[in-house]
């Protein structure tokens, strides 16, 4: 009986043994171990004892070895009839919401209400949730991403893990490819074509470069608040000190912090500080640059490193061309973002908070310089951030936030490093519905009052969430405070001229009344002082990068309209200390074609000046304008080919406050692009 006792619990325990992972392992090597010959029999094909070491490398004097020991593969366990079943009925479903199709939303007009509302929660690290659509997936790539909304491949990839490793691996492979066959090709950035030597010069000396990244903390990352410093600093310093085992993408990085932070500095700052002339000096970077942002193959696979990079770039790029080209790169950097994913919003990627919040930066951005760079050559767009549901970015300084964070941090009402840019994206936002939808429409910004209340809002809540807190003191709050009110009382007063010319009243002399002649010489005159206080030196690159137009334009209608009155030398005062800083900083620029308009405009205005001191004809506005083609008519328009001009075109200005397509007013001037 004791026997049979010992028997059971024997094979009790040898069950338990055979159904333990590690018992099984264990004999399973063992098995192996005694199995295998040793690698010298097994080489020369002769029978082996498998003792260890083996009669045969004993009687030869040979060191014994036995192959490693290898765990089985795992057989793939058989599909079964149930998960086929399932998966043809998801192939059913996926087939089905094809064929019916998928609903457009109804984007329509915004009322005022709907612009203020959704920016009210913002900052305060409440982030709105939106649903997330289920045929959306973000695919990382290592560095990059790839965002994909397409509704078959977006729903076989997330049921079909393994195809997302498959994806991955061929797109290195064919960038591994490319470098290899087209690296002599060149490209859309000049220094594709450099070689090795050629960068290694671009490269500033170490002491050089952290002066450098000092110089862009100071005076660019305020204004281009898009890189996390806590993070970045220690691998900037890291790449600074070693830059040939850093990544393209990020040399690429560098090469536009030492872009930015020499645009930022003066001529005879730059040459202090760097020993070289500021334009050699620039030109070496942009094609350290270009070179990194083409090694790093930005078009193909581009990541968060290079499209910071580019931003940067493309920013300070207006410092020295205001033509087509910044608002072209601004554009495709959009693209590349899109492409990564940046137009939907982290949450309904399933990324971490910090990642969510740094792409939440780098989209407003983008979509507020694009929108700028748009209004310089007079061309109306769709923005981007209509396709979007891309939250904005908190209010928050960078040491409140870390890459390990859980959830975003709840925040108060206060200045922090990111209100200056929260604050050019919600203006951003209203200078689109306000300037370019005028046109009256079912449930758009089109009347007056209703336009006049968004701002008076708008300024209301920038005020009291964002203004009240500044310090005059310290730089960056300073142009805060200047500029935004600047920035609202141009909106109300291109408003004004908008609304009068909407109501179909025909543009005279007599309405060019000496209180609106006063307002756009005010707001000139807060321009200039932003461009001249000796306090925001270091922000002066970025505030002398963009002229004021509409207000140009007004004060130089007037000036023909009525060359004479108790106003006009604080006119031609405020002109001319505009128009010799614009010119100062376009003298190695690109100007749009607002500008050559512009300058034609003044040429226009001086001639009637000259010939009003001179006394060459009667001091009557009405015959000024009548002698010099402005009547307000539609007639031919007086000799001008003093001035250049050619053509026809109605100096009535029945539109002036609003070209929607400069190019054309260029064309009836007969100016060359």
């Amino acid at each position: 009986m004791e026997d049979e006792d010992l028997l059971k619990s024997a094979l009790v325990e040898q069950g338990r043994a055979s159904t333990s992972p590690e018992a099984s392992l264990s004999q399973s090597t063992q098995h192996r171990s005694t199995v295998r010959s040793c690698l010298t029999c097994h080489q020369r094909k002769i029978r082996c004892d498998k003792r260890s070491p083996c009669a045969t490398c004993v009687r030869n004097n040979v060191h014994c070895c036995y192959p490693e020991v290898e765990q089985n593969r795992r057989r793939p366990q058989k599909t079964t009839i149930g998960e086929i079943s399932a998966r043809l009925a998801r192939l059913e479903r996926t087939i089905t919401a094809i064929t019916k199709g998928t609903e457009t939303p109804d984007l329509g007009h915004k009322s005022a209400s709907d612009i203020i509302a959704p920016c009210s929660e913002v900052g305060m690290g409440k982030i709105p949730t939106v649903e997330s659509s289920p045929e959306e997936l973000l695919v990382q790539d290592g560095e990059s991403s790839r965002y994909i909304n397409e509704i078959i491949l977006s729903r076989i990839l997330d049921e079909e893990r393994e195809l997302q490793a498959v994806m991955r691996s061929s797109c290195v492979n064919s960038i591994r490819a490319r470098k290899t066959w087209s690296s002599d090709l060149g490209g859309i950035f000049h220094g594709f074509n450099l070689s090795m030597t050629d960068v290694q010069s671009c490269y500033p000396s170490k002491w050089h470069a952290l002066q450098l990244w000092q110089t862009f903390l100071n005076n660019v990352d305020p204004i281009i608040k898009i890189l996390h410093i806590p993070t970045a600093q220690a691998t900037i310093y890291t790449a600074i000190n070693n830059p040939g085992n850093a990544e393209d993408d990020l040399n690429a990085l560098l090469f536009a912090i030492y872009f930015a932070a020499t645009t930022s500095l003066s001529t005879a700052d730059a040459s202090s500080l760097l020993g070289q002339d500021r334009s050699t000096t620039l030109t070496k970077f942009k094609q350290g640059l270009e070179y990194f942002l083409a090694g790093a193959n930005m078009f193909d696979s581009p990541s968060m490193r290079s499209l910071q990079a580019m931003t940067i770039y493309i920013t300070c790029l207006r410092a020295f061309n205001t033509g087509r080209s910044g608002w072209t790169l601004t554009g495709l950097s959009i693209r590349l973002a899109q492409s990564i994913g940046l137009h939907r919003d982290g949450s309904n990627l399933r990324l971490s908070p910090f990642e969510s919040e740094m792409r939440r930066r780098a989209w407003w951005y983008l979509c507020a310089a694009d929108s700028r760079a748009a209004e310089d050559l007079g061309i109306t767009v769709c923005n981007a951030d209509q396709s979007s549901d891309t939250c904005l970015p908190l209010n928050a300084n960078d040491s409140e936030l870390s890459p390990d964070m859980q959830e975003l941090p709840v925040l108060k009402p206060r200045w922090t490093e990111m209100t200056f840019t929260l604050i050019k994206i919600e203006v951003g936002q209203i200078i689109q519905q306000v300037i370019q939808n005028p046109a009256v429409s079912s449930g758009s910004i089109s009347s007056e009052s209703s336009r006049a209340q968004v701002l008076k809002d708008i300024g209301t809540r920038l005020e009291d969430k964002y203004l009240r807190y500044c310090d005059q003191n310290i730089p960056i709050q300073r142009v805060s405070s200047i500029l935004t009110p600047l920035i609202l009382a141009k909106l109300e007063f291109v408003i004004q001229q908008q609304s009068s010319q909407h109501r179909g009243k025909p543009k005279t002399a007599f309405d060019a009344n000496e209180d609106t002649l006063i307002s756009a010489c005010r707001l000139l005159e807060m321009n200039l002082q932003l461009q001249t206080d000796e306090l925001l030196r270091g922000f002066h690159w970025y505030l002398g990068s963009y002229t004021q137009y509409h207000l140009l334009t007004y004060l130089l209608w007037h000036l023909c309209m009525k060359p004479g009155g108790p106003n006009v030398e604080r006119a031609w005062n405020a002109l001319e200390c505009s128009f010799q800083l614009a010119e100062h900083r376009q003298l190695t620029t690109e100007p749009g074609s607002k500008w050559k308009v512009l300058q034609l405009l003044k040429g226009k205005a001086l001639l009637i000046r000259e010939s009003c001191n001179a006394g060459k004809l009667e001091d009557d506005n009405a015959a000024l304008a009548q002698k010099f083609g402005m009547a307000n008519s539609a007639g031919e328009l007086g000799d001008l080919t003093d001035l250049g001009l050619s053509g026809a075109w109605d100096w009535g200005m029945t539109d002036y406050t609003n070209f929607q397509d400069w190019n054309n007013v260029v064309e009836d001037f007969d100016v060359s692009l």
